[in-house]
């Protein structure tokens, strides 16, 4: 009777050639997913979540879902430009997106060369950020009703106040 071997070049060779395929396949998996960090915004004062509409519109509700989720660009010409940030949406086409009217909306990303689709972070002193508009130079706001616009920063303001 013949015993099988583990130390037969060909299993061997063959368990090698499936372990660096596998090794391979992790390593492009994470690189993909470093393209994107995930994020929910919770304001402060409401404690809702901003939120990503289907008709491109912004807004804040209660709980989390995928529509809450926001994605860093952070590669290509997405990359974090001058501390300032690209958000897109859960299906990562459309990017967080203001003007000087002070409405936020949804629009298709514009390659990170949109500085209405810039968004600088602002570290607040009780451990919240409030999100600038790179264009306008006004923050991130919401209301009790769930309206999202921006408005002038003021670091009192905890509608303006994110988490």
């Amino acid at each position: 009777m013949k015993v099988a071997s583990i130390s037969h070049p060909s299993v061997l060779d063959k368990e090698m050639q499936r372990l660096s395929w596998i090794i391979m396949a992790a390593l492009i998996m994470l690189t993909a997913t470093q393209s994107y960090a995930a994020q929910s915004f919770r304001n402060n004062k409401t404690g809702r979540y901003l939120f990503s509409g289907i008709t491109r519109e912004v807004s804040t509700k209660k709980g989390t879902d995928l529509r809450t989720s926001w994605w860093t660009r952070k590669y290509g010409v997405y990359r974090e430009l001058n501390h300032s940030f690209v958000y897109t949406d859960f299906g990562k086409s459309y990017c967080l997106d203001s003007n000087a009217s002070r409405h936020v909306y949804l629009n298709p990303c514009g390659n990170g060369r949109n500085k209405y689709q810039l968004w600088k972070i602002i570290h607040r002193s009780n451990g919240s950020i409030s999100l600038q508009n790179k264009a306008t130079g006004l923050c991130l706001d919401s209301n009790a009703r769930g309206f999202v616009y921006t408005n002038r920063c003021s670091p009192s303001n905890a509608y303006q106040q994110w988490r």
